[in-house]
């Protein structure tokens, strides 16, 4: 008979629990989880949390295997909840049903990496972090395969004093435990929450970089990111959301490495690797066939022959870019070299962006280099803002430095196709930074949108005095729109004041027709009544016709016979045929009846109307 502690109970009391028919030794892959309170768990507690999987096991402080609930640490029993671990068990079971999942509780909520050093003492908890579970490692051990150990834990050591000698104690921990579970498992790093209620400090900052550090030096272990997950109440713990959610991330990092492990050898295997050998010795490329049998050996190759493969398949989105995640940063840096970048997909730009991601931790020039010879604008912007990312996340200032170092083909990728870091810096000294920045493109580009963006949230005159002193070939109506749209989120006023500024102050080279459809469409919802007044007082003009299209989309939401009656008023025929066409498309899909009516008569071209005939006779 197995037996655990009872909900809400001493721990010396026990509740007797079904007879469970334990796995062998050889099908049961265990797992330490250890770290502070985010691995130990202090999610809320629902009832989905109590359900046992039948294949997913936990290592009970009386030293028993019983079926893993939450809350699964003992740590500190009153406040334990749910953590990253079971969803984690749960994932790896059901991908394997051939194998059983045991997960051994070690994490101490609060302890600082100084109490997971061999001998190491908590005081608040009484207990003894690295040799308590090198005890629970070596009894669980007996049971089964130690495959893997998580780890989440920093926070207690993001202190000026402590962080600078964390990387060296992790190294220690994280080796020395390894050794403990003679089988050379996997090891998992897990970041660090990201709370914008609680933003890092240097010496979090310089934790969360030693984790990145830990995770490229050590064999077989990876980084695991925390974006996207959400903190408790008290912006320290993640809730049981993002617990869970953390749990499939680490599941994620496991299989990514598990994936180019190779284990033994099936007759599937050895049948795939034959074959696509014999598909090497041929210089032809690789179709998708050879594609899926590199999915399925891969792990078995050389590393010379995984490159010939790689160099040689014509699809690398599909067969290349998810299998070689998990091999060490040097091989997957190889294999992208080589690869046909000429139709470049969202598969390959994610793996580029992933590889420079890691490749900055170390080197951020040669990240940089390599980059410069992919072929593929699209996958170059998501490396580059990768690596912009990752250092940003080090040290915002560095990641500002290397944005005034850019080129021009730098520049020009990052515009077209990706994001830059947030940086927290008032308007001006955004400004004066800027005008450093090496490129003409970026500096032009950033001097004409978000420098004028974040002078405008502050002084609507510093921006137009600002827009004033630039070249005259830098000025335009984008900037002026970048005022009045911020103007109009940040203040609200009535619109027949915005309008007033835009006659009186905005120069007639920052204005542009355009504006009066984008207000006409903030307009809309605040005040129709004066928004139709204004309409009305209006001349025919190209003015005005920007303005009724911004007016009859947004009234087309609510009163589709009514937009479609303004939009006789556009004079331009061209911009009248496209709103009708537009409008008539709408309200097929809940009036055909009214389409059909309207239809013969209406003015649209005679393409337009074609494919609104063949849209009613698919209708009725």
């Amino acid at each position: 008979m197995l037996t655990r502690p009872s909900v809400g109970q001493e721990d010396t009391k026990t509740v007797t629990q079904p007879t469970i028919e334990m796995p062998n030794k050889e099908s049961f892959h265990l797992f330490v989880l250890a770290g502070q309170s985010n691995m130990a768990g202090r999610g809320e507690v629902t009832d989905a949390d109590r359900q046992p999987h039948d294949r997913v096991f936990m290592w009970t402080e009386d030293q028993q295997w019983v079926p893993a609930i939450d809350p699964m640490h003992f740590d500190k029993p009153k406040i334990a909840g749910v953590g990253p671990g079971r969803s984690f068990g749960i994932n790896l079971a059901n991908s394997r049903p051939d194998i059983s999942i045991g997960l051994i509780p070690c994490a101490v909520g609060g302890s600082p990496i100084e109490c997971w050093l061999p001998g190491g003492f908590h005081a608040s908890t009484k207990t003894h972090p690295y040799d308590d579970a090198v005890k629970r490692i070596r009894a669980a051990a007996k049971h089964g395969t130690i495959k893997g150990i998580l780890w989440h834990q920093g926070e207690g050591d993001s202190t000026p004093k402590r962080s600078q000698q964390y990387k060296t104690n992790l190294l220690d921990v994280l080796n020395g435990l390894r050794a403990e579970c003679g089988s050379d498992p996997v090891v998992l790093i897990g970041q660090l929450g990201q709370f914008p209620e609680r933003p890092w400090n240097e010496s979090r900052r310089r934790v969360n970089w030693a984790h990145r550090q830990v995770a490229l030096e050590l064999p077989h272990a990876a980084f695991v990111s925390s974006d996207g997950l959400t903190p408790k109440s008290d912006n320290t713990h993640f809730n049981r959301f993002s617990a869970v959610l953390f749990g499939y991330k680490y599941a994620e990092a496991y299989h990514n490495l598990q994936n180019v492990i190779p284990h033994d050898q099936t007759d599937a295997v050895v049948d795939a690797l034959d074959q696509l050998r014999d598909l090497l010795r041929r210089d032809e490329p690789l179709d998708s066939q050879a594609g899926q049998l590199f999915s399925s050996c891969h792990a078995w190759l050389t590393p010379q022959e995984r490159l010939q493969a790689v160099k040689r398949i014509k699809e690398p989105e599909f067969w290349v870019a998810e299998n070689i995640r998990g091999y060490p940063l040097a091989e997957q840096v190889a294999l992208l070299s080589v690869i046909d970048f000429s139709n470049a997909s969202d598969e390959l730009a994610h793996r580029v962006a992933d590889v420079s991601t890691m490749w900055a931790v170390p080197d951020v020039d040669a990240t940089r280099q390599w980059l410069s010879g992919i072929e593929s604008d699209y996958c170059r912007a998501h490396g580059l803002e990768a690596v912009l990312a990752t250092i940003h996340e080090r040290d915002p200032s560095a990641s500002l430095d290397l944005l005034r170092r850019l080129n021009d083909q730098e520049a020009e990728d990052l515009i077209g196709y990706a994001e830059m870091p947030e940086f927290d810096l008032n308007a001006q000294t955004w400004a004066e930074e800027v005008a450093k920045f090496e490129s003409d493109r970026l500096r032009s580009f950033l001097q004409s949108g978000s420098v004028v963006w974040k002078l405008a949230t502050e002084d609507t005159d510093a921006a137009l005095n600002y827009i004033a002193g630039l070249p005259q070939g830098q000025q335009s109506p984008r900037q002026g729109w970048q005022i009045i749209a911020t103007w109009m989120r940040q203040k609200p006023s009535p619109p027949s004041l915005i309008l007033e500024w835009i006659e009186t102050r905005l120069p007639e080279h920052l204005r542009s027709d355009d504006h009066y459809q984008l207000i006409a469409q903030w307009w809309h919802p605040i005040d129709r009544a004066s928004l139709v007044e204004w309409l009305e007082s209006l001349p025919p003009s190209k003015r005005r016709d920007e303005a009724l299209q911004g007016f009859i989309g947004e009234e087309s939401h609510a009163d589709i016979d009514s937009a479609y009656q303004w939009a006789s008023q556009i004079k331009n025929e061209s911009d009248r045929r496209l709103v009708n066409a537009r409008l008539l498309r709408r309200w097929l899909s809940n009036s055909p009846d009214i389409v059909g009516k309207l239809l013969p008569n209406a003015d649209v071209t005679d393409e337009d109307r074609n494919d609104l005939e063949r849209r009613l006779r698919g209708k009725w």
